[in-house]
């Protein structure tokens, strides 16, 4: 356990990033239930782009995090650089951080995440702020996991496990988008390599 949190940390300092934060993140098993759950979850929602995960670490709840009271919880997808990694476990997800590239904020800033490992990057000139009066939006597209595929997580948040579905008809984006615009809200449960 300890050699592949070195190894993590290693791959880090390579690519000429800080080193992760101590006891921020602890090796997560193969053979435990989470993993197969969040392989399951990779597979069912990778579209026809094959993915696999090569190491997955349990990210460990920093200090002074505040508690969450709210419903609806879900596990869900946010694709970073490595050089990103080390920041995200210090200090947490951020809107729009210093020295980041957005990569896009269709609907206002804010920290973006998909129910779908494989989601279609959208470039548009124009926005849709919905922002004022709301603390996430979650915006349909024509794919998305089965609803009742979701699997109970024990910690009280569901995962989308269930197929991809394609509906037909008029639909803006390909994949669901959901945006949280109160960082607090967002809890940082697992990263893969």
């Amino acid at each position: 356990m300890v050699c592949r949190i070195q190894d993590l940390d290693r791959m880090l300092k390579d690519a000429g990033k800080n080193a992760l934060p101590p006891n921020s993140v602890e090796f997560l098993s193969k053979t435990s239930l989470d993993f197969a759950k969040i392989s399951e979850f990779l597979e069912n929602t990778q579209a026809n782009r094959p993915m696999a995960i090569v190491d997955a670490y349990r990210v460990c709840p920093r200090a002074n995090e505040p508690e969450m009271n709210l419903g609806n919880r879900l596990l869900l997808w946010h694709g970073t650089p490595t050089r990103n990694i080390a920041g995200i476990l210090s200090t947490g997800m951020q809107i729009r951080p210093a020295g980041v590239d957005v990569s896009g904020s269709r609907h206002g800033d804010g920290c973006y995440f998909a129910d779908m490992a494989y989601k279609e990057q959208w470039r548009e000139d124009g926005t849709c702020p919905l922002r004022e009066g709301l603390d996430s939006v979650k915006a349909l597209g024509r794919h998305y996991p089965d609803p009742a595929g979701h699997w109970a997580h024990t910690e009280g948040f569901s995962v989308p496990l269930g197929e991809a579905i394609v509906e037909e008809g008029p639909f803006v984006r390909d994949y669901n988008e959901y945006v949280v615009y109160s960082t607090p809200q967002v809890r940082l449960k697992y990263l893969l390599r």
